[in-house]
């Protein structure tokens, strides 16, 4: 987990991306040729700019969108992510924790970017 893709050393056959903008378009120059970019949101709010210059280098490389509306039933999904978590395979960043009371305190740290990561909010 890095705070900006600019901070990232290499190309990655992998990226999330869910920032746009800016972002967006660095996140097309950190792509291997071959590699995909998977589109989760635009926080940023800014509509990314990419051309296919950008693509130059990072030949065979695509974009594609991930609409969790469209994507159907989740249940197989979430039982592979909770059996990566349970076994230590995998390690989410986690940023934020507190109670779901303090929805408008996570809220504005998310926004003024207080903390990188996830943020998590817990029911009593």
């Amino acid at each position: 987990m890095l705070p900006e893709i600019a901070a990232a050393d290499g190309l990655y056959y992998l990226i999330s991306e869910s920032v746009g903008g800016p972002a967006l378009n660095a996140a097309v120059s950190k792509v291997e040729p071959g590699g995909t970019i998977v589109l989760l949101g635009t926080t940023s709010g800014e509509p990314g700019t990419v051309s296919i210059y950008d693509f130059i280098g990072h030949e065979g490389a695509r974009l594609q969108s991930f609409l969790s509306y469209a994507s159907g039933a989740f249940g197989t999904d979430l039982e592979r992510l909770v059996a990566l978590l349970r076994d230590g395979r995998l390690h989410p960043a986690i940023g934020y924790i507190d109670g779901w009371n303090a929805l408008p305190d996570a809220l504005a740290a998310f926004t003024g970017r207080a903390f990188t990561g996830k943020a998590v909010l817990t029911i009593p």
